[in-house]
């Protein structure tokens, strides 16, 4: 150690194994009597020092450097002579393995190819059983019989892979329960959305079995059908889990040459001989893994596996017609409250507290019967699928309500109120050059805006012309409604070719606020309208397990999606009236109070926020 003093490495191809570093913290735990601690230190840097330099090919320059380093590495030249010995032996036996490979071909055991084979083999399986994709859990009736950790249970690995839409016939049936041996078995569930097919290893020993699957969790049932690349969705799983996932791109191939699948409600199997199909690198990763499982993960985990069951079968846990509650840790919580806030104020055309869900019922629409599931598992899809009902009931009220006679007849209706409060809409459009608005107790909950309330602009006078321009013309007229080929007259004079002006409304409150009406007031239609500005963020309904009721919105929300435009014909010498009588900022600020019935207007930019 005195002859390393003041160095921080090693040089050369050593030094790109050791840090000295390392051996000063274990030989000042020494000199300190922390012998434990040492200990432990000696071991973690050998194996990591071992580990590194097992498939070095430098093994000469090692050597010969540690001549060069002093007499502190002059043993370590003889341990690395007789680990180079120890390597080569070592290499010689991972051939046999290779060798007695049952699923390898005797054609395939060439020199060339099992020269290409070392320890990185060994590691990618690890690699992946240790994957967060590839999970391991209990199935079928629980059992006794257990795999004690650093048993030498012998096992056997079926030569049938199958392929299939069955998940029946992907995990096979049990085999003898009193053989002290372990049956393992290789299948590709087959998804009705391709790219979600996924593996299923069966390991069975005596009456117990486990299922080891990377079959994907989808956030909700409607992942699948709406996901746009399903394939890039999974590209985590073909990079880290050494399974035969190329089998994907012959399930077309074999479709077409299938009679089989042409029949209706018919199992779309395929079976296939791993011994005769797959690829020799697959066939020794396959059995490199199910040892893996075999030997070290099952005895590890065995006592604290989730039970995974078909769904059909989880579905009775539910309970018969019974609605489930504690939702609170199902669905992604953004926006919660005003979320539940606008959907619980949605006027609907009838009462909606007849609408009963049975979720044992709801949750068959959504998940087939032999899909693999946990309780757990189960239970999240039947809430979800119990809102879903729920959602798709209440949304049919709201479209039977919201039809195109109604919706027009509601514009006419909203013009004679329109009427009838003129002078409390004049006190709003002519209050400065240019209008905003904020609706006081209903903060704009956007995807990206602030959680304060949210400024909008609703009207620019100086956009108003002195002859007629088409670019503001609307739909939407104060007086009488006309198509947009015959412009309305002036709402004032009654003279023909006025020009438009133009208040845009985003939220029913917006208008219950500017006109000094009630809710219920207002045309039905027009009692839910909430622009997409004044819809809360929920979230992407395709990546994040949404509450599925929030989804629910009117036609003319949905159609309106940006404002709903109301056009104001005036002349010029009525608009310069009207300008005269209210004005009074170059910018207005109109703050609306729904839930107290008040509306303040005061100058926007001097003391109030920016927009």
């Amino acid at each position: 150690m005195k002859e390393l003093t003041e160095q921080s490495s090693f040089k050369g191809t050593l030094g790109t194994y050791i840090n000295a570093k390392d051996l000063f913290a274990i030989n000042n735990n020494i000199q300190s009597g922390e012998y434990g601690i040492a200990y432990e230190k000696e071991v973690t840097f050998l194996k990591n020092f071992l580990s590194e330099i097992r498939l070095s090919h430098n093994f000469d320059r090692l050597i010969e450097e540690c001549k060069e380093l002093g007499s502190i590495l002059l043993e370590a030249h003889t341990i690395f002579k007789d680990y180079m010995i120890w390597v080569a032996e070592e290499k010689k036996h991972f051939r046999e393995y290779l060798f007695n490979n049952e699923l390898l071909k005797e054609e395939e055991k060439t020199d060339d190819f099992l020269n290409k084979f070392s320890y990185e083999w060994v590691d990618a399986a690890k690699k992946s059983v240790q994957s967060k994709l590839l999970q391991l859990y209990n199935f079928g009736n629980a059992s006794n019989a257990t795999l004690s950790i650093g048993h030498t249970t012998p096992y056997s690995i079926s030569d049938a892979l199958c392929i299939s839409d069955d998940i029946n016939l992907c995990i096979g049936t049990n085999k003898g329960q009193e053989e002290d041996i372990c049956y393992a078995r290789l299948a590709l569930k087959i998804d009705r959305e391709l790219a979600f097919s996924h593996f299923i290893i069966t390991i069975q020993y005596k009456d117990k079995i486990w299922l080891v699957t990377d079959k994907p969790t989808m956030p909700n049932p409607q992942f699948r059908e709406n996901t746009r690349n399903p394939y890039r969705w999974r590209e985590e799983a073909f990079d880290n889990i050494q399974l035969p996932y190329g089998l994907l791109d012959h399930i077309e191939e074999w479709r077409k040459e299938s009679k089989a699948v042409a029949k209706e409600n018919s199992s779309e199997v395929y079976i296939k001989s791993m011994r005769d199909f797959l690829p020799p690198a697959s066939k020794i990763l396959i059995k490199l893994i199910i040892e893996e499982l075999i030997y070290n993960v099952i005895p590890m985990k065995q006592f604290d596996l989730k039970r995974i069951g078909l769904a059909g079968e989880n579905v009775k846990l539910l309970g018969n017609g019974k609605t489930l509650e504690n939702v609170d840790d199902i669905f992604v919580k953004i926006n919660q409250e005003a979320n539940e806030e606008r959907i619980n104020s949605i006027i609907y055309p009838t009462s909606t507290e007849l609408i009963k869900i049975d979720p044992t019922k709801a949750v068959a629409q959504y998940i087939e019967a032999g899909e693999l599931c946990t309780v757990d598992e189960i239970r999240k899809i039947a809430i979800w699928s119990q809102k879903e009902e729920l959602r798709r009931h209440k949304q049919k009220l709201l479209n039977d309500a919201y039809t195109r006679e109604r919706m027009r007849a509601d514009e006419e209706e909203l013009n004679k109120i329109l009427f009838d409060n003129v002078e409390s809409l004049y006190e709003v459009v002519f209050s400065a050059d240019i209008v905003f608005m904020c609706i006081e107790d209903e903060n704009a909950r956007s995807f990206g805006s602030s959680t304060e309330s949210a400024i909008i602009q609703i009207c620019d006078t100086s956009l108003f012309k002195s002859s007629y321009s088409k670019q503001y013309l609307t739909n939407y007229h104060l007086n009488n409604f006309r198509d947009e080929w015959h412009v309305a007259n002036c709402v004032m004079c009654d003279c023909e070719n006025p020009v438009n002006l133009q208040l845009k409304i985003y939220s029913y409150k917006e208008l219950c606020g500017i006109l000094k009406v009630k809710r219920e007031q207002l045309p039905y239609t027009f009692q839910n309208y909430t622009a997409n500005f004044y819809v809360p963020y929920i979230g992407n309904t395709i990546l994040d397990n949404v509450n599925p009721e929030y989804k629910i919105l009117d036609l003319r929300s949905r159609e309106l999606q940006h404002y709903y435009s109301i056009g104001i014909p005036l002349n010029k010498r009525c608009f310069n009236k009207l300008r005269k009588k209210y004005w009074k900022y170059e910018k207005s600020l109109v703050t609306i109070n729904y839930t107290k019935g008040t509306i303040k207007i005061q100058e926007y930019g001097k003391g109030t926020q920016n927009a």
